[in-house]
């Protein structure tokens, strides 16, 4: 079993979105992040998986205005991969919008 922690770091700001074709089959967007600190982070996100429901606002939000997204209060899966947990319960910061909980 994986062990999941909440991240010691505040916020991520997506930096990049990129679909792809998954080595599982079907398409999955990768996602890259800068924390506040300039640390880089990044997830993937499955079409085919219940959380992108959570994340497929987001990614058309950002895919379509390129604005500034931060998500705050996430998991990490994998600190030496750094890896967020794409399943976190995570807050989301849009410019000029109020924190959502996503």
């Amino acid at each position: 079993m994986v062990e999941r922690k909440l991240s010691p770091v505040l916020k991520a700001k997506i930096v990049k979105i990129r679909e792809e074709d998954s080595r599982h089959g079907g398409r999955v967007y990768h996602i890259f992040f800068k924390t506040e600190n300039g640390k880089s982070l990044r997830t993937y996100v499955y079409k085919n998986c219940r959380n992108y429901n959570r994340w497929a606002g987001i990614i058309q939000r950002y895919l379509e205005k390129q604005t500034e997204i931060w998500i705050k209060n996430f998991l990490i899966l994998n600190e030496k991969k750094k890896l967020i947990d794409a399943d976190s319960l995570f807050e989301v910061e849009e410019a000029g919008l109020c924190p959502t909980k996503i």
